[in-house]
């Protein structure tokens, strides 16, 4: 069996998932020290530690997403592309904690939908606020408005093994998506 059941859900043991963290800087906006120091270091983002754990609660196993902190180690463009050209996830969740992430949201967008077209690209956080813009203005396939937790899993539920095979993007059929309606805007 290539997939393990949780809860009536089959989770498909090939299943990549990338969770992000977007800076709330400008991009190209060089930073005068890490993030690392000051009086006020930063914090891993809590929404996507809260859907790692949820995830886990929920019988997904820690190998099947990978939590990049960007916001932390403030890649380069190139060190981005790396990253995704690697991994190779099918689903990607980009958390953006404040509106002024929204040029570091469609440069990373863009180069993910480059990298990999197939992916399915997700964005939550304040900026979610904004849906339309981002939905019409980069290459974020879907937004997530409110609590992520509960819609991040039902987004999960949807990769199976077949999702993953005829292209993670293919989810975005509105009847596929109906229970959802509340939580997801496309």
């Amino acid at each position: 069996m290539s997939e393990e059941v949780i809860n009536n859900i089959e989770i498909p043991k090939n299943l990549r998932i990338n969770l992000t963290s977007i800076p709330p800087d400008q991009a190209g906006v060089p930073l005068t020290r890490k993030r690392s120091e000051g009086p006020f270091p930063r914090v891993p983002n809590t929404a996507i530690l809260s859907i790692c754990k949820h995830m886990e609660r929920n019988g997904y196993p820690k190998d099947s997403y990978d939590y990049y902190d960007f916001e932390m180690l403030y890649p380069s463009d190139e060190e981005v592309r790396e990253y995704f050209r690697k991994y190779r996830p099918h689903l990607v969740g980009l958390s953006v904690p404040i509106s002024t992430g929204y040029s570091h949201v469609k440069i990373i967008s863009k180069i993910i939908r480059e990298e990999l077209p197939d992916t399915l690209i997700v964005m939550g956080g304040y900026l979610a606020g904004s849906s339309d813009a981002v939905i019409k203005c980069s290459d974020v396939d879907m937004t997530v408005v409110g609590d992520g937790e509960i819609a991040w899993l039902k987004i999960c539920d949807l990769m199976t093994e077949e999702q993953i095979a005829a292209g993670p993007r293919n989810i975005l059929d509105e009847e596929k998506l109906k229970k959802n309606k509340r939580n997801i805007f496309l």
